[in-house]
Order: structure tokens, then C-alpha cells, then sequence
């Protein structure tokens, strides 16, 4: 487990599930070919395993996709199960919660969890969906989690540990927040992004709503850079049927080095909100990327060859989005932000 504070891993997650191993399943009725393809498979999960617990989780997750691609339809479906179920743990300490939460729901399917299934397997499934919809604060779904590990954990003949404990005691916590607090909001916030599909990335979440590295704003209001309901005392209306559907108000950093900022100096970067109620008189035009740059740089532009132009229009200008997998998205003068 990751300890919530410090940040560190502890020993007791640095492994992965040994329960299915090479060899252990019956050969009977199985063709040469089968029994050499899972002979295969079997070593690709071990050299992944061996990898996990050296901490090199990137390349194991690559391991563990290449037993996937290795897999028959006769292969064993508990050894698949194992397999998302380390992969899961791999993404997890990698800071990956949103992919490892993934993991995590499709080893629970019905898919590959069956009645029969192994239930140690099944608890560490609950067991680590439960943490990371503790981080996400979606304490009633990590309780019901918690709640189905411990049960099979205990059934199995185990007994629950301390650093378990302390995640029940984390997720009760968080349900006794009171409606109104600093951290009821910020855990109404947190819901809201989630429901909105949005990633709040591992290093970030220490510091949420507010970002890591506060940059300037279009017009010095610091508070463009803070993440907020957009009502009067900045908390969800509770009047809504679903109150994480009140409108937000989101930061949008913009940084773009060929550009300059008004006083035609320094490189541009900017912080600006995006508002999901819409701008007044602006309607959704408001609500376009171009819009957004249009009056927060000059019209003048530096080649990479240090060149100055002077004719381009900041309202008509596409944009590239660095995803945080390193990916880049182009995106159109005349998209919507909430579409990004």
C-alpha cells in the first residue's frame, strides 16, 4: 500500500499474487501446442512478476500485455485473472490509479470472476479497487469493496493486517465529513471530476483543488487557477437531483512558447477559467478555444528561428495538447472546451 502521507511504497504491496503458478495446471486432453503456448505463457507472467517486484513496473506492464497476447481461449482463465489483477497493482504504484481502477473492474466482472473462483484472488481484487476509490473519495463504493475483502479474507482463513485496517479507518473517515466543510467540498469536487471523466494525476492530488505550479492569470485573479462549483459560496446546489452536476468552473493552462505574451516579451503562458455555465453575452462562443485565446496574447508570434510575425489571429488558432501520457492532440480554433 501506498502510505497516503509520505507517498512510499509499502512491502507488503511490492508483490504480486502467487496463487496461480507454472505448471499447475492439468495437461490432460490438451494438444502439444497448447501445452507449449501456455509453457510459454507462463514463463512471460514469471519474468513480469520478477520485474514487479523489482519495482520496474512499466516494463512488467508491458509483460503482463504480452500474456494477453500470447493467451488462447483454453488458457486457464484464473491465470488471466492473476494476471489483470498484478498488472492492476503494477499501474497503482506506477501512480496510474485511473487505468489501475480499469484493471481492477474487469477482473471483478463476471467475465472472470466466477462463483468457483479462488477466493484470495477475489479479496485483493476488493481489497485494491477499495483503495483507489478511497483516493478518488468515493467512500460508500470503497466501503462495499472493503467490505466484500474482508468477508472473503476472513472466510479464507486469513487475517486482516494493520495497514488494511487503517484503509477502513481512511474510507469511514471520509464518509463522516460534515456537508459544508473545506474537505466535504473538496471531496464534492473530486466526485465531480471523476463523474465528468476527468484525470486528476497521483502527484496532483496532494494539492487539489489548487494546481502544482501556479502560473499567471489572463487577469490576476488568482482564483482562475483554483478549481470550483460556480456558485455564490462555491459549493454543489444541493437543490440539483444529482448536485455534481452543477457547473464548474475550471483552470486551463496554456503554454505556448512560439508565442508572446501582450508586452510582446516573454513567452506565453497563461492560466485562464473555463466556465461550464457559459459567459454572459457570449453564450457558447465563450466556450471555444480560440475565444479563450483571443484576448490573452499579443497578435505577435517568434519562428523557431527567432523571427518575429506580426499578422496571425490568436481567435483562429489551433492548439496541441501534451496528454499526460505524452501524446499530442490538435485541436481546432473552434472547439469546445468541455469537448477536450
Amino acid at each position: 500500500m501506498e502510505d497516503p502521507h509520505t507517498g512510499n511504497v509499502l512491502a507488503s504491496d511490492a508483490r504480486v499474487d502467487p496463487e496461480v503458478q507454472p505448471g499447475s495446471y492439468s495437461m490432460s486432453g490438451r494438444s502439444g501446442e497448447t501445452v507449449k503456448n501456455e509453457g510459454r505463457l507462463s514463463l512471460v507472467k514469471a519474468e513480469a512478476d520478477a520485474l514487479f517486484r523489482k519495482r520496474e513496473y512499466g516494463p512488467a506492464i508491458r509483460l503482463y500485455d504480452a500474456v494477453f497476447d500470447i493467451a488462447l481461449a483454453s488458457t486457464p482463465l484464473e491465470l488471466k485473472r492473476t494476471v489483470l489483477s498484478n498488472r492492476a497493482q503494477a499501474y497503482f504504484l506506477q501512480g496510474d490509479e485511473h487505468w489501475a481502477l480499469a484493471e481492477c473492474d474487469l477482473a471483478l466482472s463476471s467475465a472472470y470472476t466466477l462463483p468457483s473462483s479462488p477466493k484470495i484472488v477475489t479479496a485483493k481484487c476488493y481489497y485494491r479497487r477499495a483503495r483507489i476509490l478511497c483516493l478518488f473519495r468515493r467512500y460508500e463504493e470503497a466501503l462495499r469493496d472493503y467490505t466484500q475483502y474482508e468477508e472473503l479474507w476472513v472466510e479464507s482463513g486469513l487475517e486482516v493486517g494493520m495497514s488494511e485496517r487503517a484503509l477502513q479507518g481512511q474510507i469511514k473517515s471520509g464518509m463522516d465529513e460534515k456537508v459544508g466543510e473545506q474537505k466535504w467540498i473538496k471531496t464534492q469536487l473530486m466526485k465531480a471530476i471523476d463523474a465528468r471523466h476527468m484525470m486528476v494525476i497521483g502527484q496532483d492530488r496532494t494539492h487539489f483543488p489548487k494546481p502544482c505550479l501556479p502560473a499567471p492569470s489572463r487577469d490576476g485573479d488568482g482564483g482562475n487557477n483554483i478549481l470550483h462549483f460556480e456558485t455564490d459560496d462555491e459549493q454543489p446546489d444541493l437543490r440539483l437531483s444529482n448536485p455534481l452536476t452543477t457547473p464548474l468552473r475550471i483552470p486551463l493552462m496554456i503554454r505556448a512558447p512560439f508565442l508572446l505574451n501582450t508586452d510582446h516579451r516573454d513567452r506565453f503562458k497563461r492560466v485562464t477559467s473555463y466556465s461550464e455555465a457559459g459567459y454572459p453575452g457570449q453564450g457558447t462562443k465563450g466556450q471555444t478555444v480560440g475565444t479563450i485565446l483571443e484576448h490573452m496574447s499579443s497578435f505577435c508570434a517568434i519562428t523557431p528561428h527567432g523571427q518575429l510575425v506580426n499578422s496571425w489571429t490568436p481567435s483562429e488558432a489551433s492548439i496541441f495538447l501534451m496528454t499526460h501520457r505524452g501524446r499530442l492532440f490538435v485541436i481546432p480554433h473552434n472547439t469546445k472546451v468541455k469537448d477536450i
